[in-house]
């Protein structure tokens, strides 16, 4: 089933992480479940600003893995995403959105929106 809902999966060579797109499989607050084409779950802290429409059970996440590697992260494993223009993050006006680390793509039905992660 998983793999069926991820048919058309991309993934981005950036650095050393893919940015790859998942499924959400449960929420609980800002504890999100996800899977991958393989069907290998994951859980991530993730929250949002400057979003109308929070994301539901069965729509998609891109990210890079990088998120899920703690070493990569120095143990850090809680993630916030708002805004591009907003001062609180990298600059990434100047980027490909969807093969940038520092930006979020989430899509609910035909609708894609591009998110950059919050520090500080």
């Amino acid at each position: 089933m998983i793999k069926k809902l991820l048919t058309s999966q991309r993934a981005f060579v950036m650095n050393r992480f893919l940015i790859k797109k998942f499924v959400i499989i449960e929420i609980n607050e800002y504890n999100y479940v996800v899977a991958d084409e393989d069907g290998q779950l994951r859980d991530i802290f993730l929250q949002f600003y400057d979003l109308s429409t929070l994301p539901r059970n069965g729509d998609y996440i891109c990210l890079s893995e990088k998120y899920f590697d703690k070493k990569a992260n120095e143990g850090y494993m809680e993630f916030r995403f708002g805004g591009l223009s907003e001062p609180y993050g990298r600059d990434v006006t100047n980027t490909n959105l969807a093969e940038n680390e520092e930006v979020i793509t989430i899509i609910q039905g035909d609708k894609k929106t591009y998110l950059k992660r919050f520090y500080g």
